[in-house]
């Protein structure tokens, strides 16, 4: 059920924007069922097809005059039991975003970025010092992680209590050494930022946390787990609470 509505989401949203608010009711109530009909019928369809490179989703983006396109080979990915792409827990985020109407409240920084900051060289992080980007002008930082090539991990930044959060979706994990050395690395990267003009977050004591949240219970499900993770932050408005080490995830 998660990735027949999660597919929907994708495929809606250009409709939902251009819903007539005027309508009545009852033929807002058949269009629904109309909708729902034609969505149900195009899943069938889209998850049968071989993937290619077919765009079949646009979606909104945190960057103003920028959308983010879903391709169909990405797209097949909801199917159940599958690993999320990238692509796809990015869309979501932005997605979810817009809706929880907090996407100039949190910077989601994209997750080859991400990744680059935690595990990549000096060299490579002077190519990806995001130089165009205040965070002052955010709560913090939201994006995810590829780790040991084939498992995601939500990272989170906060800026008022100075705190990293490295998440782990899996239940038997070490998020506390992780999320410290995330806290780290960012110290790191803000200071070569700072070599490069920009002085936003750089007196912050970083420092790692941890705090609860959804864990999968299978081999396949990090993807979603990020996803939730990043909604049940989101509907929080960034009010979250640091907890102190050490605490029992999951």
């Amino acid at each position: 059920m998660y990735f027949r509505e999660t597919f929907k989401a994708l495929l809606s949203w250009k409709m939902t924007q251009k819903s007539n608010g005027t309508k009545t009711k009852s033929k807002k109530i058949i269009k629904v069922e109309q909708n729902q009909r034609v969505e149900d019928a195009q899943l069938n369809l889209l998850w049968k097809k071989r993937g290619t490179e077919i765009i079949v989703a646009t979606l909104p983006s945190q960057v103003k005059g920028r959308s983010l396109f879903i391709h169909h080979t990405d797209l097949r990915c909801l199917r159940p039991h599958l690993w999320l792409t990238g692509e796809i827990i990015q869309g979501l985020l932005h997605l979810s975003a817009f809706t929880y109407n907090v996407v100039d409240t949190i910077y989601l920084m994209d997750y080859y970025t991400a990744g680059v900051l935690l595990f990549g060289d000096r060299a490579t992080t002077r190519r990806h010092t995001l130089p165009k980007v205040n965070f002052d002008n955010f709560d913090g930082i939201l994006s995810f992680v590829h780790v040991n090539k084939n498992h995601w991990n939500m990272l989170y930044i906060h800026a008022k209590s100075g705190t990293v959060y490295q998440m782990d979706p899996s239940p038997a994990s070490s998020e506390l050494e992780d999320s410290t050395h995330a806290a780290q690395r960012l110290q790191e990267y803000l200071k070569i930022r700072k070599h490069q003009g920009k002085t936003d977050w750089v007196d912050v004591k970083w420092k790692g946390g941890v705090m609860p949240h959804p864990v999968q219970m299978d081999g396949c499900s990090c993807g979603v787990i990020v996803v939730e993770i990043y909604k049940m932050i989101s509907k929080d408005k960034f009010t979250i609470v640091y907890f102190e080490p050490p605490f029992s995830v999951g």
